[in-house]
């Protein structure tokens, strides 16, 4: 289920739009943190490299799905591939943009609790995939499992915050805050469209944060 379907119809169009803003931003991030990484060597940065890449191209799935949507192609997509439906091309679409989503956000995880295996991502991820399958209702899995490592991470960087005090701590946990509180409003968006708007607004707050913050660092 394309999260177009969440938008007022309206926003239709404008929502597009600020998924391929998110998508260009994350892909700034993960560029950003891939140089740190090639700069210094650090792990931390090549996780947040993979973690936002994986983020960028969620948003480029959700961008062009929902743009096949919105213009009426999905038809004429579905003979060139040989699909039965478009309700099997627009879940196609979905999950794939879930799956990228919710494993940018393991990854994030995975930087949080600091496991001395890096099989824990597979595991997270099997168990995830496992939840959203056998679920009576997707979309809100999707939604609610997400908010759950949204909120794992937001508190890993608060408590970082507070140890040390600094102005890119605080960027970085304050972002992270407005994701997951963008993420709760998408999680109430079925029935209240503001809360949908709201938490894509939130969204882009927390990515030019986490962009300032990368910035702040290579400038440093």
């Amino acid at each position: 289920m394309p999260t177009l379907y969440l938008s007022p119809q309206w926003f239709y169009g404008y929502d597009i739009i600020l998924e391929a803003i998110f998508a260009i931003i994350s892909l700034a991030i993960a560029l950003f943190a891939f140089w740190i990484y090639q700069a210094s060597g650090q792990k931390p940065a090549k996780f947040l490299g993979l973690s936002f890449l994986l983020i960028s191209l969620a948003y480029v799935v959700q961008s062009v799905f929902n743009y096949l949507i919105l213009s009426r192609q999905n038809s004429l997509v579905c003979q060139a591939i040989q699909l039965s439906s478009v309700a099997d091309l627009d879940f196609i679409g979905w999950f794939a943009h879930v799956v990228l989503m919710l494993g940018g956000y393991i990854i994030l995880v995975y930087m949080a609790w600091k496991p001395s295996r890096s099989r824990t991502i597979w595991l997270l991820l099997a168990i995830t995939l496992i939840a959203l399958v056998y679920s009576s209702n997707m979309l809100m899995t999707y939604y609610l499992v997400g908010a759950i490592y949204l909120a794992i991470i937001s508190w890993h960087y608060i408590e970082h915050f507070l140890a040390n005090k600094q102005t890119k701590s605080l960027l970085v946990a304050l972002a992270f805050v407005f994701l997951f509180f963008g993420s709760f409003h998408f999680f109430l968006s079925v029935n209240h469209e503001l809360f949908y708007i709201l938490g894509q607004f939130l969204e882009l707050l927390a990515y030019c944060l986490i962009l300032t913050n990368l910035y702040l660092v290579l400038k440093k």
